[in-house]
C-alpha cells in the first residue's frame, strides 16, 4: 500500500508540475484555454502592440472569450460533424502537414543549389539512349547497353559530335552533333539528375551516363556564360512569301525600320503593319523572353539590346523578318527575393522526393521501427502469378499478421498491406511488366513502409510541433465560427425583413445624410464660340432647364447636364462649398465640347430612407444580433476565469 501511495503522490506531483507549466487561463463549460494558447494568439494578432499590460490583456481576453463562446456553440450545434466542413479541414490538414513531412534543411539546400545554378547558362551537347515502350527492365537494359557502348567509343577517343550523330535517339540534336544549345536551371520535372550532371561538369568535360524520364544521357559541356535571365520584348513582324521569295517582305521591314528612325512610335507601327496577329493589337508586345524559346538568331539579337526601349535592325528568321524591341529587362534578384518562388517550384518538382526520402529515413531511425520478416514471407507464400495481373484477388487464407510497427501503438499488418496493393493496382501492374513476383512485392512493400512512416509522423505532428497544433486549432475553430455566425447572425439579418424594418425605425437617428451639395456638370456641344459664350453667360444666372428649353430648337444635344450629390470631403477637384459657385470653363480638344460645373443647392442634413441606407442598416442590425447572441451564450454557458493566472501574465 505504501508503494502505491508513493507512486500516486509522484504522479500527482508530475501532473501538478505540468499544470504549473501551462495552467488553464479560462474555461467555457469543460473546454479549457491554456496560457500557451492564449499567449500564442495574443502575440500573433497584436504584433508590436502586444505589451502585456493589464488593459491590453483584458481587452484581448474579452475578445477571445466571446470567440470561444461562439466556438462552443458551434460544437454543440454539431457543425463539426458536417461532411463538407470535415473535408475542408482534412484538405487543409494535409496541405499543412506536407510542409512538416519534408526535410526543411534539404529543401533549403535545394533552393540554394537551384539559385546558384540559375546564375549560369551552360551550352551542352548530349547523346540520348531512349527507354522505349513501357520502360520495362528489358527496355531499360537495351537503352543502358546502348549508352555504355557510346561511352566506350568516347573513352577510346571518338569525337562527341560524331558519336551523337551515329547513336543518339534525339534526332533533332543528333544531326547537329548532339548540341542542345544553352540551358539554364531549373530543368523541367524529371530531369534533375541530368541538370546536376550538367552543372557539375566544367567546359570541355564529358560525363554520364545519367538517367532522366526520357532515358540515359551522356553529356558534354561546351561552354558557359553568366545567365541571361529574362526580359520583356515586342516585335514588328513581316511574313515571308510561301515561295520564300522575300524581296517584298525585306523591302517592307526596311521601310518600317526607316519609319522608326524618322521618329515613328514602335507600338503604333506594330498595330498598323505587324503581321503577327497575336501581338499586333498589343503594340507588338510578346511578353517575357528566356533562352531557347526562339531561333538562335532572334534570341542573340534580342539579348544584345542594351537599354529598355532599344530596337534592333531587321533580323531574319525562318518565318519572316522582325524588328525586335527590348521593353524591360528583369533585374537580377537576390536569393532572399527568390527563396519563396524557388521553394514553391521545388515542392512541386520531383526533386522534392529527395527531401521526403530524407524525412522518411529520420522517421525510421527515431520511431523504433521494427519489421517482422516472417509475416512478409507468409504473405509472399500466398501469392501466385496472378499477382502480376489485374486478375489478382485477396488470398482466401490471408491471416492478419503484424508486418511492422512504430513503437508500441502503431501497428501495420498484412491486411493493410493487402488493401494498399489493391489501392495501387496500376503501379503494381506497371512494375510487373517484365519483372519477377519477388521484385514487384519488394518494391510495393518498400512503398507501403514509406507511406506508413509518413502516416505515423503525420499522426504525431500535433504533439511534436506546437505551431502545427495551433494552426490546426485556428483553422478548425475559424470555419466553425464562420458557419455558426452565418446561421445565427448574417442569414438572420439578411432574411428577417420585419426585424430589419423594426430595427431601422427604432434607430432612424443613426442613418442621416450629412449636409450635401448638388453639383451640376453642364456640357455645351457647339463649335460656334459666340453661341458658347452667350450660353455660358445665361447659365451663370439662370437654371439649366430654362436655358435648355429656350435653345432646344437649335439642337437637341446642344446642352446636356448631370447632377450629383457630394459631402464636403467628396467634392470634385476645383469645386468649392459655396452656393452658385461655378468652375472655369474647359475646352475638350478631342470632341470640341465646352464644360463647367456649378453648385446648384446646399442640402441640409436629412434622414435616410431604409432603401437609401440598407447596407448600413444591415451592418448595424448584424452587430445588434451578434451582441444579443453573445449575451445569450454568456447566460447559457458557464465561464470560469483564473484571475491568479491572468495576473501572472501582466508585465507592465
Amino acid at each position: 500500500m505504501k508503494t502505491i501511495n508513493l507512486f500516486s503522490l509522484l504522479l500527482l506531483f508530475v501532473i501538478s508540475l505540468n499544470a504549473q507549466d501551462d495552467p488553464v487561463l479560462f474555461s467555457v463549460e469543460d473546454r479549457g484555454v491554456n496560457v500557451s494558447e492564449f499567449e500564442y494568439i495574443y502575440t500573433k494578432n497584436n504584433g508590436d502592440n502586444a505589451d502585456y499590460s493589464v488593459e491590453s490583456l483584458q481587452e484581448y481576453l474579452d475578445l477571445y472569450l466571446k470567440f470561444k463562446l461562439k466556438v462552443q456553440k458551434a460544437f454543440d450545434m454539431g457543425l463539426d460533424t458536417i461532411q463538407v466542413l470535415q473535408q475542408e479541414l482534412e484538405s487543409y490538414r494535409k496541405q499543412l502537414a506536407n510542409s512538416y513531412l519534408t526535410d526543411k534543411e534539404v529543401i533549403n539546400k535545394l533552393v540554394e543549389e537551384a539559385y546558384d545554378r540559375m546564375q549560369k547558362d551552360k551550352k551542352v551537347a548530349h547523346i540520348l539512349a531512349q527507354i522505349r515502350g513501357q520502360k520495362s527492365p528489358k527496355d531499360s537494359a537495351a537503352a543502358w547497353n546502348k549508352i555504355i557502348e557510346a561511352k566506350q567509343k568516347l573513352n577510346e577517343g571518338a569525337q562527341f559530335g560524331e558519336v551523337a550523330k551515329m547513336v543518339s535517339d534525339d534526332r533533332g540534336s543528333g544531326e547537329n552533333g548532339g548540341v542542345l544549345g544553352y540551358v539554364t536551371a531549373m530543368l523541367p520535372d524529371g530531369f534533375y539528375e541530368l541538370e546536376s550532371l550538367i552543372y557539375n561538369l566544367k567546359p570541355g568535360e564529358i560525363g554520364g551516363p545519367v538517367v532522366s524520364k526520357l532515358g540515359y544521357h551522356m553529356v558534354q559541356v561546351i561552354e558557359e556564360r553568366p545567365a541571361r535571365g529574362e526580359m520583356e520584348i515586342g516585335h514588328i513582324f513581316i511574313r515571308k512569301a510561301k515561295n520564300n521569295q522575300d524581296e517584298f517582305a525585306k523591302a517592307k521591314i526596311d521601310s518600317l525600320y526607316q519609319a522608326l528612325q524618322d521618329g515613328g512610335r514602335f507600338d503604333q507601327l506594330a498595330r498598323s503593319f505587324s503581321e503577327d496577329k497575336k501581338t499586333n493589337s498589343k503594340g507588338g508586345y510578346i511578353g517575357k523572353l528566356a533562352i531557347n524559346q526562339y531561333e538562335l538568331n532572334f534570341e542573340e539579337t534580342a539579348f544584345s539590346l542594351q537599354n529598355d526601349g532599344d530596337y534592333s535592325t531587321p533580323v531574319e528568321s525562318k518565318f519572316g523578318w522582325h524588328i525586335i524591341q527590348r521593353v524591360k529587362k528583369d533585374p537580377k534578384r537576390s536569393m532572399e527575393e527568390m527563396r519563396s518562388i524557388l521553394r514553391a517550384k521545388i515542392e512541386n518538382d520531383g526533386r522534392n522526393q529527395i527531401a521526403k526520402d530524407k524525412i522518411i529515413t529520420k522517421i525510421l531511425e527515431q520511431a523504433d521501427f521494427k519489421e517482422f520478416p516472417e509475416s512478409y514471407d507468409y504473405f509472399h507464400s500466398l501469392l501466385d502469378s496472378s499477382f502480376l495481373t489485374f486478375r489478382w484477388k485477396t488470398p482466401t487464407k490471408l491471416e492478419n499478421k503484424e508486418l511492422f510497427t512504430f513503437g508500441d501503438k502503431f501497428v501495420f499488418n498484412t491486411s493493410q498491406f493487402n488493401s494498399f496493393l489493391f489501392r495501387n493496382t496500376r503501379e503494381r501492374i506497371r512494375i510487373a511488366y517484365n519483372n519477377t513476383l519477388d521484385g514487384v512485392l519488394r518494391r510495393m512493400y518498400d512503398e507501403f513502409v514509406k507511406e506508413s512512416a509518413l502516416k505515423y509522423e503525420e499522426n504525431n505532428l500535433k504533439e511534436k510541433y506546437p505551431e502545427f497544433r495551433n494552426l490546426m486549432r485556428e483553422y478548425e475553430e475559424g470555419i466553425l465560427l464562420f458557419e455558426a455566425t452565418k446561421m445565427e447572425v448574417w442569414d438572420k439579418a439578411a432574411q428577417d425583413t420585419v426585424g430589419l424594418k423594426k430595427f431601422f425605425n427604432l434607430n432612424r437617428d443613426k442613418f442621416v445624410w450629412e449636409e450635401r451639395a448638388e453639383v451640376e456638370t453642364i456640357v455645351i456641344k457647339s463649335s460656334d464660340q459666340k453661341l458658347v459664350d452667350k450660353l455660358v453667360k445665361k447659365l451663370k444666372k439662370k437654371s439649366f432647364e430654362k436655358v435648355q428649353a429656350k435653345y432646344k430648337s437649335v439642337s437637341t444635344d446642344l446642352l446636356t447636364s448631370t447632377k450629383e450629390l457630394y459631402t464636403k470631403d467628396q467634392l470634385p477637384d476645383g469645386v468649392q462649398w459655396d452656393l452658385h459657385f461655378m468652375t472655369p470653363i474647359t475646352k475638350n480638344a478631342t470632341d470640341g465640347t465646352t464644360s463647367f460645373q456649378k453648385v446648384t443647392q446646399i442640402i441640409q442634413p436629412t434622414q435616410k430612407t431604409l432603401n437609401e441606407s440598407r447596407g448600413y442598416v444591415i451592418a448595424e442590425y448584424q452587430n445588434y444580433l451578434e451582441k444579443q447572441w453573445v449575451d445569450q451564450l454568456k447566460s447559457e454557458y458557464e465561464v470560469k476565469i483564473n484571475q491568479h493566472v491572468f495576473d501572472s501574465l501582466v508585465k507592465k
